[in-house]
């Protein structure tokens, strides 16, 4: 590259001189490859992208090759206390067999993605691009063509795993800037459970670049509980795309919980296939510096007696902004369906920004639909009623800030993870940090 910023004819060719073992086949990759030929970069004239500019994601030259290692003793630190699990390993994007554990639980096949393709599996062939997840940006499209990396996760019908699964991605770089594709494919099988914890962390300074896209179906009365962590660093950058469908009688639990990032776009759209189907969506964005964090949903109820909640809480503070834009669509048939959206947000500073749309298209008539949106700063009664019970200032500030996160985690309904994030929360609150977190 002669210059210090990616064009859109250096992002498609990035990969491709060193390596070529992709994970999408030749026939997706070349519609890809096609379809981003003629797709152009989101700008805020797209009412999606009203507020977040990608400039940030292009301004880097970033490396293939980045050299970094992990001891598995930093790994030891950045797993959850006291919760059993099957650990996997990723850094910078490649699976790290050495770390990660070997065996697992009767029911339940791991292994990346490109050997599930590989090795021909049918339920790869069946599923993978089901979604046309490809179709959603340019991003999306760019990681079918250029993906050389990701998780292959499938369920078994009438499995209940004994433990939760951990995936852990690091960033490491000695020198260079990594960029990462990176590409999931999860299904879960008839009357099967799994709770999924993603986790993502930076142990380096350097400008990094995570572009994630993921294809998850929960079949007929199965459930899937997942928990994205995102702290990839005050340079980090990730841009995160999910597309889940569901079958009749099945949930779905996302919690989302993002604690830094130069940038960060996280997309999840979902899908009721048929009736019974429940969504509970939450997340907790803590943004402060110059960092930006973007969280886009899309929930289609098109069958009836279907329910989807979500509740999502931002803190802004010095330059730092975040934006929520949630939407609903209830399709003429989805009778009896139950949608409800809450958006609370506190500014910390004069600077600092907020930009909240939840959104309902309702074209059924017998439904049970809300939406909401709070944006102010905390509350002078409540600070003046905790000082004069003796709490410092700062004290009360604190105080209450741990409780308006409080909420969303009482979402949660793993125990552990929980208190986890409870712990990571205080830590950022009271401006404390431990190598591999980031926090003021």
């Amino acid at each position: 590259m002669t210059q210090n910023k990616f064009t859109k004819d250096e992002l498609l060719t990035f990969f491709s001189a060193e390596n070529k073992k992709f994970v999408a086949p030749d026939d997706i990759r070349t519609k890809a490859i096609y379809r981003y030929n003629t797709s152009r970069f989101p700008s805020k004239n797209d009412e999606d992208w009203k507020h977040t500019s990608i400039e940030p994601l292009l301004m880097h030259k970033y490396s293939t090759n980045v050299s970094g290692r992990i001891s598995n003793e930093n790994i030891e630190k950045l797993a959850i206390s006291d919760l059993p699990h099957y650990k996997i390993i990723f850094v910078n994007g490649k699976f790290c067999a050495d770390l990660s554990d070997s065996c697992f639980a009767k029911g339940i096949e791991i292994k990346p993605i490109t050997d599930a393709r590989e090795s021909n599996n049918s339920v790869f062939n069946s599923f993978f691009e089901k979604t046309n997840i490809s179709e959603t940006n340019i991003f999306t499209t760019l990681n079918s063509v250029q993906a050389t990396e990701g998780m292959f996760l499938e369920v078994a019908d009438n499995t209940q795993i004994d433990k939760a699964l951990h995936v852990i991605h690091v960033i490491s770089s000695d020198s260079g800037k990594p960029f990462t594709q990176f590409r999931n494919l999860i299904v879960v099988g008839k009357n099967s459970r799994i709770e999924l914890f993603q986790t993502y962390h930076s142990f380096t300074d350097e400008a990094s670049w995570t572009n994630v896209v993921t294809e998850a179906f929960i079949s007929k009365n199965a459930q899937l509980s997942q928990m994205i962590l995102q702290g990839e660093g005050n340079h980090g950058m990730q841009t995160n795309h999910q597309s889940v469908w569901q079958e009749r009688d099945s949930r779905y639990d996302c919690n989302t919980v993002t604690f830094c990032g130069k940038l960060v776009r996280n997309e999840l759209k979902i899908e009721f296939l048929d009736e019974n189907c429940s969504a509970n969506l939450s997340g907790i964005s803590l943004a402060d510096k110059k960092q930006h964090i973007d969280n886009y949903t899309n929930i289609n109820h098109a069958k009836p007696h279907c329910e989807s909640n979500q509740i999502y809480r931002a803190i802004a503070d010095d330059f730092s902004s975040v934006v929520f834009l949630g939407r609903v669509n209830v399709a003429k048939n989805a009778q009896k369906s139950l949608a409800n959206q809450a958006n609370n947000n506190i500014l910390m500073s004069e600077t600092a920004k907020i930009y909240s749309k939840p959104q309902l298209e309702i074209y059924a008539d017998d439904v049970k639909c809300s939406h909401g949106s709070t944006t102010g700063r905390l509350n002078d009664e409540a600070l003046f009623y905790l000082s004069a019970r003796g709490i410092s200032k700062d004290g009360a500030r604190k105080m209450l800030l741990k409780a308006f996160i409080g909420e969303v985690l009482k979402q949660v309904k793993n125990q552990k993870y929980s208190q986890h994030i409870e712990n990571l929360v205080s830590k950022r609150i009271d401006a404390t940090k431990e190598k591999g977190e980031c926090h003021k």
